[in-house]
């Protein structure tokens, strides 16, 4: 038994691990399609997204995490990602272009809120 070497994917066809479970393996999302597909076994966990799942990947967003951090710790495509987050009408930050925006802003200063935290705390 020590020597063996296990087939993930023939345990994914007999439904006993999951895509996100390959994922954790070492196996990017684009191989687990292309392997799987190659071998001609159907994918039967596409739409495993719960409420709770959902909402989790919401918080995490809404907390700061990327959208590519988010895929690799939920083993979910970039695509369903972007649409989910779309529909929930959330809106992305973490484009390299906002980002660059954010990072322009920030150079200038807002003298408005110096003005504010001045009458508040020193009155």
């Amino acid at each position: 038994m020590k020597g063996e070497k296990v087939d993930w994917f023939e345990l994914y066809r007999q439904r006993k691990i999951t895509r996100a479970e390959l994922i954790a393996k070492g196996y990017s999302p684009k191989s687990i399609w292309s392997i799987l597909s190659r071998r001609g076994i159907k994918v039967w966990d596409t739409n495993k997204l719960d409420a709770g799942t959902i909402d989790a990947i919401i918080r995490d967003y809404r907390n700061g995490i990327t959208r590519e951090k988010i895929a690799k710790r939920y083993g979910l495509e970039m695509w369903r990602i972007n649409s989910l987050l779309y529909k929930k009408g959330i809106e992305l930050w973490d484009n390299k272009k906002l980002r660059k925006q954010k990072k322009r802003e920030s150079k200038y200063f807002n003298w408005d809120e110096l003005k504010y935290h001045y009458m508040v705390y020193n009155k």
